[in-house]
């Protein structure tokens, strides 16, 4: 039979226009082979101005030391009373043959107080400086130390790894100066009630037991020595912590050794891991300017474009090459003041890194990031601004009382003056560029347009007197919320005590950055990813404007989703379609508004039909009565750890209540609306109220009664499609769609009322920037949840049935299956029992990534009902290559669907690999399958080949033919890569259209189909700027495959300005041989153009659109072009397709 059909939801009506240029502001984006991080908010919405971030680092003397322990002493171990020592090791001023004399730290007590007992002295317990449960930043064998970060212009890495312990240098910048032998007795003095020569082994740690149960590293506390010898191999550590070994729960001497070795080098000292964690962060940057600033050493680098990798060398090299001298008279001090001082007046300079009005200055945003270990000092800055947060000036600050100039507690003033929170203040309420257009972006925590300095603080190893995340009510006593009418900030002016680190807080407050404290070398590099997290969330927000993002037609209603991106609230509206006498459509009355409408329910109290699936089966969502005791019934552990990453010390439980009541829709614990102020408001400036949330790549997917074209005895038996449709003929519609509140949303189609909320266990996470505790956060900027469009088809499992399948796309990795047959059969007193028949399963693997594939589901010729999608991206737990998952839908044995190996199968294409870094880094080689189309080639309703591409430019033919699984593996091929002139892959995230070849029908050259697709991608950060060529193929699949560019034929595009005045494109006419040529290609003119939206074949035709990200500096969006050509050649379309003279004629005018 001549039949190729595609199984996928039924193509909309299309007006076509020509090769018509079209202006984007939204679409159903995909996307470039190591894809790097995936965006966590929309990309047309990015201006391309990078912004300006300055570390200010401290270069303080305390940097220096070797010893950071929490609460006591700035951060040293005390010893029986008395101060303890800075250092553990040699440094570069002290000969190695022995450890510290009396006089090598200048009298200030930096003695390495240990024995080979470590001073096992009653009430000393020097042995804790050797455990990183009490000094931090000691050797922890569940972490794997991995040398700085930072690649020279060859690619290889500017530092290596530590394979001779014997030799670990002292100091990483010169590995050929002193080193040290870490496998060896070492001769060292020491000093306990006197001078003493010993010997030590120095590769050791020592396991903690809390012996009394307190949390406090007591000195007489039980303890393991660890020694890091061959004789004692193996060496344990938590499964799955580090993959540095080759056994995941344990570690070999080699592996352990050179581990310890790596820490010794790179990680030991307080300034080294300040180095580490800034260099992470700076190496995976490539869409801003970096400069640095030392408290004391001043400007070392201004800001330059992270774009250009000798810029970022540069940077990492001033960064690792820093000095902290400490000598007579003694260490520098710590003048984070004069620092900032200095940085604020850089911006405000001649040399200012600001960029000038024609580069986007006017729209530049700009971003400190104070990283100190200890309490600021020195003298008072020149030019110091007095009390700036507190005099009232500007509409920014407030008076001494902290209320703004409408009574309104605000919370930015004090009484004291000069402190680091006023010049925060003074630089971001101060217009740093009055001569330029003042275009900055706002957000609902930063609302200055002018140019600005937005202030961000991270405390390293030190605490302040306040709380800044504690979650108590306003009112209390020991609140610490800026704006209760309570609170008053403490003098830190008057003793260099904790004050002056709450001053830090105070200082990002003032400066609408955000305060991050890190009690260890992991949560330092998690404060700085959080820091530029939310920065990048930050330049991610356009503007405080609504977007029409994804729509539906059917049965003359059009559902229409939007989003805000200020309060990222979601709309979605459905409208009446009238058609005229002359059957010509337009828009009519509005039906309903779902958003008002789940307000509105909401607020009266009418309960919401709300579930989940924890892992064995659905349940209602809700808070477990008990969380510390959990039973099958209640969520599952890691839905609960993720619900309380926030929550306060010993009020976890009320929190937890809380935050469901708020993800429900309530509103009473919102900041400002008088009840804990946990969590963010869901209302917009003009006082709109939403808890919908956005709705940007998922489109409404509309379910009413049956309509597939099954063969009626498909299932075998009486179990006719045709008796299932007659049953549901009535069956109530609804409008299902993914948004980016955590969930899946079904609406009513007659009333728009919510039915249904489904909260899939994949989008739970306690990871930052993930997870449902994200979505709740004050300073929320934005993740996606469920952001892509539900599939649904009817299905034989057991009876007939409808099954919706869903991804996350750039929510999460994971699947879910519903069954949605019978959508009016659900109450709240039904919820819990409904709920478990209405989940049927999720699906999550290793080899699964950041599910942007959209799956496809049909019958196989195996005789089972599946879901047919690719791996999607970034999968870093599996081996980095990329796969068509077939996800069975019957459940298995035990009625759970993707919970057994056998309810799945998995075709290989063995192409990719993880080298080098993590699936996130671009420098690795990780590859991932695209949105598949699928075909059932001779009309019985079954699935016979599917096509998919992947990262690498590879378009892939599986042959599913066969009603054996096994032989499907063997039946796959590679059909074509796609390359650019140069022979570079360029990357496939679409689903391509499939016709039958129109005069290619050998038996000997079967399938005879004809592939077409487009390359690009538009998935990180970095895809805003790649202006690598990209390319439209049309590629013959006549069974060989391993086709190459060479194999086609080129077409061209010629751009011009029609008689009308409208811009056009022409494409050439050269004739393609199919005797000799296997297709054709278009490489797309414009730079930075692409294809990253599905094509359509129609007739003779095909039809693709390309995206042109906006070259306006401070604009978003873009722009591109909608693409009409012949199927068979790619040359023009036989007949004129588009009026573009608008005469109402298609002729040869157009």
């Amino acid at each position: 039979m001549n039949i190729i059909t595609t199984f996928s939801k039924p193509l909309p009506r299309l007006g076509i226009a020509f090769a018509a240029a079209l202006m984007w502001n939204n679409s159903a984006l995909s996307g470039a082979n190591q894809p790097g991080p995936i965006a966590t908010s929309p990309l047309f919405l990015q201006t391309s101005v990078e912004p300006n971030i300055f570390f200010i680092l401290d270069d303080s003397g305390s940097m220096e030391w070797e010893n950071m322990v929490s609460g006591f002493n700035n951060g040293l171990p005390v010893y029986n009373g008395w101060g303890g020592n800075h250092y553990l090791f040699p440094t570069t001023n002290n000969g190695l043959d022995q450890w510290y004399e009396d006089n090598d730290c200048f009298g200030i007590g930096c003695y390495p107080y240990t024995t080979e007992d470590d001073g096992d002295n009653p009430g000393e317990g020097a042995w804790r400086s050797r455990t990183h449960d009490y000094n931090a930043l000691y050797y922890n064998p569940e972490v794997q130390y991995k040398p700085w970060s930072g690649s020279d212009n060859s690619g290889d890495p500017l530092f290596d790894y530590i394979t001779d312990a014997t030799r670990a240098p002292v100091d990483p910048l010169d590995p050929g100066g002193d080193t040290f032998d870490l496998t060896s007795q070492v001769e060292y003095r020491g000093y306990s009630n006197g001078w003493y020569n010993a010997d030590m082994f120095p590769a050791k740690h020592y396991i903690w037991t809390d012996t009394d149960g307190d949390g406090i590293v007591d000195a007489d506390d039980a303890k393991q020595l660890i020694q890091i010898k061959a004789i004692n191999e193996p060496f344990t550590h938590t499964d799955g912590d580090r993959d540095d070994c080759a056994d995941p729960a344990s570690c070999s001497y080699t592996e352990e050794i050179q581990n310890f070795a790596n820490w010794f080098t790179y990680y030991r000292k307080r300034k080294y891991v300040a180095m580490a964690a800034m260099g992470d962060v700076v190496d995976a940057t490539s869409s801003a300017r970096m400069g640095l600033q030392a408290y004391n050493d001043g400007l070392i680098e201004n800001a330059t474009t992270m774009s250009d990798n000798n810029n970022k060398i540069d940077l990492l090299d001033q960064l690792y090459s820093l000095e902290i001298p400490c000598g007579p008279p003694g260490c520098r001090g710590t003048p984070a003041r004069q620092a900032l001082v200095s940085v604020g007046d850089l911006f405000q300079g001649n040399n200012s890194p600001i960029l000038a009005s024609g580069s986007g200055g006017m729209c530049q945003q700009n971003f400190s990031v104070i990283i100190g270990d200890g309490f600021w000092n020195g003298a008072t800055p020149g030019g110091a601004p007095g009390n700036a947060d507190g005099d009232l000036d500007t509409e920014f600050d407030s008076d001494t009382a902290g209320l703004d100039g409408a009574g309104d507690k605000v919370g930015y003033g004090d009484n004291f003056s000069n402190t680091l929170a006023d010049i925060a203040m003074t630089y971001y309420e101060d217009d740093l560029k009055p001569l330029i257009d003042d275009e900055v972006l706002t957000t609902p925590t930063d609302d200055a347009e002018h140019q600005h300095l937005v202030t961000y603080t991270v405390a390293f190893g030190v605490n302040g007197n306040l709380d800044p995340f504690d979650s108590l009510t306003p009112g209390d006593a020991t609140d610490t919320d800026p704006t209760d009418a309570a609170f008053a900030w403490a003098d830190p002016t008057d003793t260099q005590d904790a004050d002056r680190i709450d001053d830090m807080w105070h200082a990002a407050y003032n400066g609408r950055g955000e305060f991050l404290e890190a009690q260890n070398p992991q949560q330092l590099e998690e404060a700085l990813t959080n820091a530029f997290a939310s920065i990048s969330d930050r330049t991610a927000v356009a503007a405080a404007v609504s977007f029409d993002s994804t729509s539906l037609t059917s049965d003359n209603t059009l559902y229409q989703a939007k989003f805000k991106s200020q309060s990222w609230g979601g709309l979605l509206v459905a409208t009446s379609i009238d058609i005229d006498v002359n059957g010509v459509p337009s828009l009519g009355a509005k039906k309903w508004s779902a958003h008002s409408l789940l307000v509105d329910r909401v607020e009266a109290g009418t309960p919401r039909n709300v579930i989940t699936f924890n892992g064995s089966k659905g349940i209602a969502f809700e808070f477990p009565a008990n969380h510390t005791a959990l039973t099958g019934d209640d969520l599952s552990s890691a839905q609960v750890n993720d619900l309380l990453v926030n929550a306060p010390a010993g009020d976890e439980q009320g929190f937890g209540e809380r935050l469901v009541d708020y993800i429900l829709g309530f509103d009473s614990n919102e900041v400002d609306a008088g009840g804990s102020d946990e969590f963010r408001t869901r209302e917009d400036d003009s006082g709109d109220r939403n808890i919908l949330g956005d709705i940007i790549h998922s489109s409404p997917a509309h379910v009413g009664a049956p309509t597939a074209n099954y063969p009626d005895d498909i299932a075998g038996g009486a179990n006719l499609y045709s008796s299932f449709k007659a049953a549901q003929a009535d069956r109530t519609g609804m409008v299902y769609v993914g948004s980016n509140d955590g969930g899946l949303h079904a609406f009513n189609e007659n009333s728009g009322e919510e039915h249904l909320f489904y909260l899939p266990q994949a989008v739970f996470s306690s990871a930052p920037e993930f997870g449902l505790h994200e979505y709740a956060d004050p300073n929320y900027g934005h993740t996606y949840y469920i952001d892509m469009t539900p599939t649904i088809a009817d299905i034989y499992a057991g009876g007939w049935k409808t099954y919706l399948v869903g991804g996350l796309r750039g929510g999460g990795k994971g699947l879910y299956v519903l069954d949605v047959t019978s959508p009016l059969a659900l109450s709240e007193a039904a919820l819990s029992a409904k709920a478990a028949s209405i989940v049927k399963g999720e699906f999550t693997h290793n080899d699964l990534g950041f599910t942007f594939s959209q799956p496809k589901i049909g019958l196989l010729n195996n005789g089972e009902w599946a879901a047919i999608f690719g791996n999607g991206y970034n999968a870093e737990a599996g081996d980095g290559t990329a796969k068509l998952f077939l996800l069975y839908l019957d459940g298995g044995a035990d009625g759970v669907i993707g919970t057994a190996a056998d309810d799945y199968e998995i075709i290989e294409t063995y192409s990719g690999g993880i080298t080098g870094a993590d699936c996130s880094d671009v420098s690795s080689n990780c590859n991932g399958l695209a949105t598949p189309t699928v075909l059932d080639l001779n009309g019985d309703g079954k699935i016979d080949r599917v096509y998919a591409g992947d990262l690498l430019g590879q378009m892939w033919s599986f042959d599913l033919s066969s009603t054996s699984s096994a032989s499907w593996q063997g039946d796959t091929y590679k059909l074509i890569t796609a390359t650019d002139g140069g022979g570079s892959p360029q990357p496939i995230t679409v689903a391509p259209a499939v016709i039958r070849h129109p005069t290619e029908k050998l038996f000997t050259t079967s399938p005879n189909l004809l592939v077409f697709f487009g390359t690009g991608q538009y998935l990180s950060d970095a895809d805003k700027t790649s202006a690598d060529t990209q390319t439209f193929y049309g590629v013959w699949d006549n069974g060989a495959g391993n086709r190459l560019r060479s194999d086609l034929v080129a077409q061209t595009i010629t751009q011009d300005t029609h008689a009308s005045g409208r811009t056009i494109r022409t494409i050439s006419n050269n004739v393609v041989s199919y005797s000799i040529k296997y297709g054709w290609y278009i490489d797309l003119p414009i730079s930075k153009e692409r294809v990253v939206v599905d094509p359509v074949a129609l007739g003779d035709l095909v039809f693709f659109n390309s995206l042109i990200p906006s070259d306006a500096l401070c604009d978003f969006g873009g722009s591109g072009w909608l693409m009409g050509i012949s199927s068979l050649d790619g040359g023009p379309p036989p007949l004129n397709a588009v009026d573009i003279n608008n005469d109402n004629m298609f002729d040869d005018a157009d």
